[in-house]
């Protein structure tokens, strides 16, 4: 693995800061305007963290406040309810062992309307607490699904894989499986690409490991990379499908200049080995959570965005995907 050198990229803009602790971005994206798009964020205070949601200009437009250590987020658009859909922000509130799901309106504003969410029950101690969040709509039939990462855990069977239902006005989550393995040295960021089929999963000490997705197939690894070459955690994850291919992006934790480490991946029915293609330096401090997407936000960001936690200012960074692809020798 070759790295080259190159001047750290610096972003568009960032976010206003949380109080405690930025860890974990997410997008939902405005169905007619991409401009009119929201980024929600989590301070992850162990006591009083919350959800933050921020316009494309950084600029905070709401918050939900009193969660108790709240981690990672994910957003999926589409919900299927009985007449129409609902668009949800799910979050792991890891001192509550537990999902908190959100609806979000159009405006920015969250509901809450978690049902019965316990995850990892029966566990204590830190194979209790729950992580990182990924969830996977199924492209068939439309079933959403939450995969959850813990603190620690067993070796085997690590992961676990929740189906999310409606009853009234709530959402519950129901476990389906468990799968996946664990080194020991933490599975804090996951990712699915719905699209491919694909889960990814990264451990900060050992490298990023790759399953199907549906619960219809066998969840067998697919492929454990990114083995060498990281100087800090293997932390946040992204996929970006782009015209010249389908992208993971992987952030190398490490002090004043994170960098993103590029792969080529394919899909369930067009599997090919994750291809290294670069490793991207980024101002964006000790990065966790990322999310990026190849898709028109608005003039500032007319080839999507990549976002970044940036640690010690307490935000969030906002840069533009193509730029970071061409750091990497795609663009």
């Amino acid at each position: 693995m070759t790295l080259a050198l190159m001047a750290a990229l610096t972003p568009v803009l960032t976010s206003s800061p949380v109080r405690v602790d930025a860890d974990d971005p997410a997008l939902w994206i405005h169905p007619t305007d991409g401009a009119k798009s929201f980024v929600v964020g989590t301070d992850k205070d162990d006591t009083n963290g919350a959800l933050h949601v921020w316009d494309m200009n950084g600029k905070e437009i709401s918050r939900f406040s009193g969660l108790k250590g709240p981690n990672n987020v994910d957003v999926q658009q589409g919900f299927r309810v009985t007449g129409g859909t609902m668009d949800l922000v799910v979050t792991t509130e890891r001192h509550a062992g537990r999902l908190r799901i959100f609806r979000i309106s159009m405006d920015g504003k969250l509901l809450d309307v978690s049902g019965i969410t316990p995850v990892f029950e029966g566990e204590t101690g830190g194979a209790g607490e729950p992580m990182g969040i990924a969830l996977y709509r199924r492209p068939d039939n439309g079933q959403v699904y939450a995969f959850v990462g813990r603190k620690t855990g067993p070796r085997t069977e690590h992961l676990h894989m929740y189906r999310l239902v409606r009853r009234g006005d709530l959402i519950d989550a129901e476990f389906v499986r468990a799968l996946g393995e664990f080194s020991g040295t933490e599975i804090e960021s996951l990712v699915v690409d719905d699209e491919a089929g694909v889960l990814y999963a990264a451990e900060e000490g050992a490298g990023i490991r790759a399953y199907p997705a549906s619960p219809d197939r066998e969840p067998k690894l697919l492929a454990f990379f990114a083995r060498t070459g990281y100087q800090g955690d293997r932390e946040g994850l992204a996929v970006v499908n782009t015209p010249r291919g389908r992208f993971l992006l992987s952030t190398d934790q490490t002090p004043t200049t994170s960098r993103l480490f590029v792969y080529k991946v394919g899909t369930i029915a067009s599997w090919i080995t994750p291809e290294f293609r670069g490793a991207v330096p980024m101002t964006a401090d000790s990065t966790d959570g990322i999310e990026a997407i190849w898709r028109p936000l608005g003039p500032k960001f007319p080839n999507g965005v990549v976002l970044m936690m940036d640690s010690t200012p307490k935000r969030f960074a906002y840069f533009d995907t193509k730029a970071v692809l061409a750091g990497a020798g795609i663009y």
